[in-house]
């Protein structure tokens, strides 16, 4: 199920994908498409070099969460709870100027397909 949301999220046509860790902090920005490996996910963003591995077993739950004042995300995190990778939503940040609220429908729908799956967790930060 975790993978799926994670698949999901490339449908749309601009994500920012953030790991952060104590010493260093990757943003990748754009269109994605994910593959899926035996061990890991690929994250490709447009046509370029850019992309991101994902160990597939590390996904064990999700946050979705929507928020006023910062766009919304999926927050994915591994079985002790830390934080594997978060994935934004540009332009869905109600306080801002290039709000768009059709994105922002779409994420709700995104949100309410998945609110009652397991491991699946729906923050409100509102």
């Amino acid at each position: 199920m975790i993978t799926q949301l994670l698949e999901g999220l490339a449908d749309w046509d601009e994500i920012r994908f953030v790991v952060r860790n104590q010493g260093a902090i990757a943003e990748l920005c754009g269109k994605p498409a994910v593959r899926s490996g035996e061990e890991y996910l690929t994250i490709e963003i447009g046509a370029g070099p850019d992309h991101l591995h994902v160990q597939q077993s590390a996904l064990a739950r999700a946050e979705i969460a929507d928020s006023a004042d910062r766009n919304c995300f999926v927050r994915f995190l591994n079985a002790a709870g830390d934080t594997v990778l978060t994935c934004y939503v540009p332009r869905t940040n109600r306080a801002k100027s290039d709000f768009d609220p059709a994105r922002h429908a779409a994420f709700e729908a995104l949100k309410a397909r998945y609110a009652d799956k397991p491991a699946v967790t729906v923050l409100s930060t509102t």
